[in-house]
């Protein structure tokens, strides 16, 4: 203490006042607090993190943290720099020193020295009450913890001192049995762990304890290292309540409390119809960062908050504040009572209202997250999902947890099933590297959302279903899934599979989703251009080919019946059409390469005929027609004579409503399939063959070129 003391007198004496800086010295000025105590506690997390950080009295009981002082370019500078690597609120801004009031806090090189300036009494500022000068020093006062914790101490033969110092506080949960299950989470992959009360239901999750010292390098080490949030902090050990778990040695030793009764919903006695001002101050400054961070999503939702969420209470919350208050009937002051953030978070979370959100850990799959266990219950397992589906309070709505083990090609794989399923709508963004994938469809019955990652081996994630029209309940939820989704040990067997029958139609129990039109096509040149019909590719939201290479409508021709494709996708291409130059002979035998049962079978299958007439029903010169039983599935593919060079693509019957014979269909003829193609600058490759090829030989020639074409909606 009398370090502190002799820190203090000498920086009282070392002060200036701000008129005595140059007028063009100016601050980084970051955050306000309406009082010494809040104030204090920011500007040792700051300078845990920042060189530079100093504290004024603002006025009206106000205080302000800020960098500095700097010449106006420099603090310009700094404000870009640190804005830039969101190391400070997005609202912060430069100040004139001259501004500011008297200094109550400086950081120097050698240590941290806090002045022994007293806050304001009440004739100054009514709504803030006296604070001591004892109070203003950073002096560590008598331990909190009760005579239950020293016994605890002394049973798990933990010494007195472990109770003194800083800690590197890194997370906060609203209930003992999440609290714990973080805590343990932690513990696996970070050497001293501890757990505390922080009062009103609230549990901390830290580090430590350490020396001032050592704790700010712990935190620096670990956020550079990203094992720990960005926003952890240093609390001291005072700040903290009783103690619920710490890490001993090899094991981890949870203390025998019991969560209070009533404490996740139950807000403390305070008086809260009649708050003053002074005590909403008092109140709000015992509120953790989680709650705060809390408080401004809360405003951010109701829309009167668009700054950082970062849990500091600047300028833009203040405002934010006192606009929710202007809208909701209440005084506008810049500060909330207790009864009026009961009333927000109420409007907040009435959305969410029987949804009985709750942490699930999933030994089998691996995975501990956050569910809307009021709309899904677990039904089974079916690798590699773990399947939660409606209990009827939402319909439709539908939870997967995805776990299986793999690597990044099994991961690149399950990206493209994902796709097949008619849970994931083909309208939506998707976004895919090489160890992690996001998939969002939605149509008019729901919305889907898809994430995964490769992570030590295994793949895992989750999927979101939900109806359409639900945005704001979907979104929050979603939001609660994606902030609580951790792996832990655990991945699903590949073998877990229900008792139910093997399906065709199924992948893992979810039923894949089918194409509007199916069709076959065929390529024109080593680029991915193809060949189909104009009937297969019409009024289509999304077009495929051999089931997973996106392709576009590059022309379409409904007068000829001819369409023509390109696809980027890397497809297993290893030939491309030669079409016959010259004439084809009358009454020659032909060969119709197409998937005759749409995806089913996993290649071309072949149907074999003769060229009956040179022209169409009504002496078209542009088709010819065949006698060739052929099924709608073949239309689009190519017709070959016996030397497999390309005489016309298969086209859709159309004989004007008269019913023909079962064997007649026609071709769209090779000259004006290459006249098309030439239209668009492609140079389609022609053969004057005449040899007969074995008919082995044609069948893989055609299957080399043919592909399934699929149109979506």
């Amino acid at each position: 203490m009398s370090r502190f003391i002799f820190l203090a007198i000498a920086a009282m004496l070392l002060t200036s006042a701000p008129g005595v800086l140059a007028q063009d010295s100016a601050y980084v000025q970051i955050e306000a607090q309406p009082n010494m105590s809040a104030a204090q506690d920011r500007l040792y997390d700051y300078a845990s993190a920042l060189p530079d950080v100093t504290g004024f009295e603002l006025g009206r009981g106000w205080y302000g943290i800020a960098l500095g002082p700097y010449p106006r370019a420099d603090a310009e500078r700094v404000l870009l720099r640190l804005l830039s690597e969101r190391m400070i609120p997005s609202d912060s801004y430069v100040r004139d020193a001259a501004s500011y009031g008297q200094r109550v806090w400086r950081d120097t090189s050698s240590a941290t020295t806090v002045l022994p300036i007293k806050e304001p009494d009440a004739s100054d500022s009514p709504a803030n009450p006296p604070v001591t000068q004892e109070t203003d020093l950073e002096i560590p006062r008598s331990e909190r913890v009760s005579t239950a914790d020293d016994l605890e101490a002394r049973q798990n033969d933990t010494p007195a001192a472990m109770l003194d110092g800083f800690y590197v506080q890194i997370e906060a949960q609203p209930n003992l049995s999440v609290a714990q299950n973080r805590l343990r989470d932690y513990a696996s992959a970070l050497p001293d762990v501890t757990g505390f009360e922080l009062g009103r239901g609230w549990y901390g999750i830290a580090l430590g304890p350490y020396p001032r010292e050592e704790a700010a390098r712990v935190l620096r080490q670990l956020r550079v290292e990203r094992l720990i949030p960005s926003d952890s902090y240093i609390k001291a050990s005072d700040r903290y309540g009783r103690r619920i778990w710490f890490a001993a040695q090899d094991s981890a030793t949870v203390l025998p409390i019991t969560e209070p009764a009533g404490a996740v919903r139950a807000e403390p006695d305070r008086q809260t119809a009649t708050e003053t001002l002074r005590q909403a101050q008092q109140s709000e400054m015992q509120l953790v960062r989680q709650e705060r961070v809390a408080l401004q999503l809360a405003l951010q939702w109701a829309g009167f908050h668009n700054a950082a969420i970062d849990g500091a209470f600047g300028p833009s919350t203040r405002f934010a504040m006192t606009a929710w208050q202007q809208s909701n009937g209440f005084e506008t002051t810049g500060i909330l009572t207790t009864a009026q953030r009961a009333d927000l978070f109420r409007q907040y979370n009435a959305v969410l209202d029987g949804m009985d959100i709750q942490t699930v850990r999933d030994a089998r799959a691996g995975i501990s997250i956050d569910l809307p266990l009021g709309a899904v219950a677990f039904d089974r397992y079916d690798s590699p999902f773990a399947h939660f589906d409606p209990t009827g309070t939402v319909e439709g709505a539908r939870v997967l947890l995805i776990s299986q083990p793999g690597d990044r090609d099994r991961l690149a794989g399950l990206y493209e099933i994902m796709q097949t399923l008619d849970i994931v709508p083909l309208d939506g963004p998707r976004d895919r590297d090489s160890d992690s994938f996001t998939l969002t469809g939605q149509n008019a019955s729901i919305v889907s959302h898809t994430e995964a990652r490769l992570e030590g081996g295994a793949i895992k994630g989750f999927t979101l279903i939900w109806p359409a029209g639900d945005e704001e309940r979907r979104t929050r939820i979603l939001a609660a899934m994606q902030s609580s989704f951790a792996p832990i040990d655990g991945v699903l067997d590949p073998a877990v599979l229900t008792e139910d029958a093997p399906s065709i139609d199924l992948v893992a129990g979810i039923s894949l989703a089918k194409p509007k039109i199916t069709a076959s096509g065929f390529f024109v040149d080593r680029q991915g251009a193809a060949v189909t019909t104009h009937t297969a590719v019409a009024n289509c939201d999304r077009i495929t080919l051999n089931n997973h290479g996106e392709a576009e409508v590059v022309l379409s021709d409904p007068s000829l019946g001819v369409a023509v494709l390109r696809t980027s996708a890397t497809i297993a291409q290893t030939a491309v059409a030669q079409f016959r130059n010259g004439t084809p002979r009358l009454r020659s035998e032909v060969a119709v390469a197409g998937y005759s049962f749409g995806g089913l079978l996993p290649s071309a299958a072949m149907t074999f005929g003769h060229l009956s007439n040179l022209r169409g029903l009504n002496d078209e010169d542009t088709l010819f027609r065949l006698a060739i039983n052929t099924l709608q599935g073949d239309a689009g593919g190519p017709v070959m004579d016996d030397s497999g060079a390309v005489i016309g693509m298969l086209v859709t019957d159309d004989a004007g409503g008269r019913q023909l014979p079962g064997n007649v269909n026609f071709a769209l003829n090779s000259r004006t399939i290459q006249q098309v193609l030439s239209s668009l600058a492609m140079m389609p490759q022609v053969s004057d063959a005449r040899d007969r090829i074995h008919p082995e030989d044609l069948t893989q020639k055609a299957a080399a070129m043919t592909v399934l074409v699929n149109c979506w909606e």
